[in-house]
């Protein structure tokens, strides 16, 4: 993960959610507790779905600063009150 400023001022990391922890069941554990995916902007039962989906995400030790990173290269569109992402994916 690439080490960015966040938004309060802290360092922080950037990359993708996978990156971040080591498994499914892992991340799932910690939506659980933090509710990861809806303050991501997610709707709720959707883990499984961001999971795969595993978008750039930037966070540090302050837990206002976890936050979906729109990249230029990344389109995230709703549809029926869903999140779909649309995008071609590099690496940054």
């Amino acid at each position: 993960m690439r080490q960015v400023r966040c938004k309060s001022g802290l360092m922080g990391e950037r990359g993708f959610l996978q990156e971040s922890y080591s498994s499914f069941e892992e991340f799932q554990r910690y939506d659980g507790i933090y509710h990861i995916c809806e303050r991501l902007g997610y709707p709720n039962g959707s883990v499984g779905d961001v999971w795969k989906w595993n978008p750039v995400i930037e966070k540090s030790v302050n837990p206002s600063d976890l936050r979906l990173v729109y990249l230029s290269n990344t389109i995230i569109q709703r549809k029926n009150g869903k999140i779909v992402p649309i995008f071609s994916r590099k690496k940054y």
